[in-house]
């Protein structure tokens, strides 16, 4: 019996390779391969393989590789795993050359330069590779569908993209002249991350929206990481809501004139502010300004934002510098306790309404009394923890605590709650209230 293999596909570059792995049982097709790696030619959505050694494929075997892969590997967005198999046998090397053309549905689509034409991202062609900056011209639109992930790379301007100032012309960019649709979901947020992501670094400027109104620019569950500028936001007036703002340098970067409603959004991890504000006039209502490693909000108070109904918690400086007078009595400083944090559990373990866990029952003859005399009630609860990032845990005081307005209810009407999973969606075009 031959030695099977399972096969590791990775890139580099623009070439693309696969080692063997040991064999751990699964499906897909089989092959008999004669070399210790293949090499990948990469050409759009094609993959032409060519082994030298030879290679051959059973040919009961169905030639397709199918996204998303099961794998027991840990996936990487630019490294896949595929179903495959592929065994030894040193005695056939006298085969011929062989040739196969595959689709590879999960390769990243790289992107670079002026998209002049309306454009749209979709989940099935994702991830998409920027290489380069990016410009949506004025008379295109670039709509980014649920699900999509963004990576950015390292790479420099290309084509005739302009460069704005010293950080986009260091750093890759997206500079939208023309509308930006961001469509994501709760479940399925659009994600903009650095490829290779290093905690506590900017690895790319972010996105710029100069010269903006609700018309051109919608914002909806954005998943957005590792950028100088987040969002870069200038002279014009939009809403930005849902949305999640994870080790950047500044999540939002207000200035000059920008007049912003910023709504349901958490701020964590970033290293100057969760949002900066110069010169504008923003509405940060319902956010969570969490851990940030120097102010949550940083503001120079000339048009007097307005600061209302957030939580602001663990930020190592200053929750809000330069805020406005009675910005303190406007907004809660508390922990807002996410779902399977710490401070949850140190919760469940005092909550007197919760059974006490079998483990630690130290007279199991009283607790039976017990639990024979109150019946149901004393059924164990399960303390589930949501697949969800950033969810509230049932303790959090961000909990129905949104302003009780119809902008800010749940869709069946009830008060939403403050944080990345409020409100409805929806909400891009419309004025804020509160």
């Amino acid at each position: 019996m031959p030695q099977l293999y399972n096969i590791y596909f990775f890139r580099k570059k623009r070439r693309f390779f696969i080692k063997p792995r040991p064999y751990n049982d699964t499906d897909g097709f089989s092959a008999i391969v004669y070399t210790d790696y293949l090499r990948f030619l990469f050409n759009r959505a094609d993959i032409l393989i060519k082994t030298r050694p030879y290679i051959h494929l059973l040919p009961s075997q169905l030639y397709t590789f199918n996204s998303p892969h099961p794998t027991p590997y840990t996936p990487h967005p630019t490294r896949h795993t595929l179903h495959a198999t592929f065994s030894t046998f040193p005695s056939m090397l006298s085969f011929p050359k062989f040739i196969l053309l595959f689709t590879a549905l999960t390769v990243a689509e790289d992107v670079c330069g002026i998209i002049d034409l309306p454009t749209t991202w979709t989940k099935e062609h994702s991830p998409y590779r920027i290489t380069g900056d990016v410009q949506i011209a004025a008379a295109a639109r670039l709509t980014i569908e649920a699900g999509v992930e963004v990576l950015v790379a390292t790479g420099e301007a290309c084509g005739e993209t302009k460069q704005i100032d010293w950080s986009d012309s260091n750093y890759i960019s997206i500079k939208a002249f023309g509308p930006l649709v961001i469509k994501g979901t709760a479940k399925e947020p659009v994600k903009f991350s650095p490829e290779n992501p290093i905690a506590g670094k900017v690895q790319w400027d972010g996105i710029r929206l100069p010269f903006k109104d609700k018309a051109a620019v919608q914002i909806e569950f954005l998943h957005i990481s590792g950028a100088n500028k987040a969002i870069n936001a200038s002279y014009g007036k939009f809403n930005v809501g849902n949305s999640l703002f994870i080790g950047n340098g500044t999540g939002i970067w207000a200035e000059p004139e920008a007049n912003l409603s910023v709504y349901n959004c958490i701020f964590t991890e970033n290293l100057s502010a969760g949002i900066y504000i110069k010169d504008s006039r923003v509405q940060a209502v319902a956010n969570i300004f969490y851990k940030n490693s120097t102010f949550g909000i940083l503001s120079d108070s000339r048009l007097s934002p307005k600061i209302n109904s957030n939580i602001f918690f663990g930020n190592s400086d200053t929750d809000c510098r330069f805020c406005p007078v009675g910005t303190n009595k406007q907004n809660i400083f508390k922990d807002p306790i996410f779902s399977g944090s710490a401070t949850e559990k140190a919760l469940i373990k005092k909550d007197p309404s919760l059974p006490t866990p079998a483990k630690n029952i130290k007279d199991t003859v009283i607790h039976k009394i017990y639990t024979d005399a109150i019946g149901d009630t004393a059924k164990t609860i399960v303390q589930a923890t949501s697949a969800l990032p950033f969810s509230l845990s049932k303790y959090s005081p961000a909990l129905n605590a949104a302003p009780n307005t119809d902008f800010f209810k749940n869709n069946d009407g009830s008060q939403g709650d403050i944080g990345l999973y409020g409100g409805k969606t929806g909400r891009y075009n419309k004025e804020i209230s509160y």
